[in-house]
């Protein structure tokens, strides 16, 4: 599971993840309250994961933002450790030749 980016709220939930993924797995972590969204980003740009877990706690809109930014394949999940949720976001490009090809896209799930 190498490639992974930890935005968290509380480091707690940084160290316990990064434990349990293993150090050399764990590719970057920032924690949201003092870091501005932007340069979140911009982190998760440099660093290139392929996962990005965001503590449900950090999330508000930030894995919106994050999924939107990302300008290639890339798996978002907000985790809740408490509650036993996640929530999955992927980013995926798809390239579509005809409007059928766009309508079937546009109809798969």
């Amino acid at each position: 599971m190498a490639g992974v980016f930890i935005l968290y709220e509380h480091r707690l939930f940084s160290d316990i993840m990064s434990n349990i993924l293993g150090e050399d797995n764990v590719v970057g972590a920032v924690g949201r309250p003092e870091t501005p969204l932007s340069a979140v980003v911009e982190e998760i740009g440099r660093t290139r994961p392929s996962i990005v877990i965001v503590e449900a706690d950090a999330n508000g809109s930030s894995a919106w933002h994050i999924t939107l930014a990302s300008g290639e394949p890339r798996r978002v999940v907000v985790l809740d450790v408490e509650r036993g949720v996640i929530r999955d976001y992927a980013v995926r490009t798809t390239t579509v030749d005809s409007v059928d090809e766009l309508l079937l896209f546009l109809r798969r799930r």
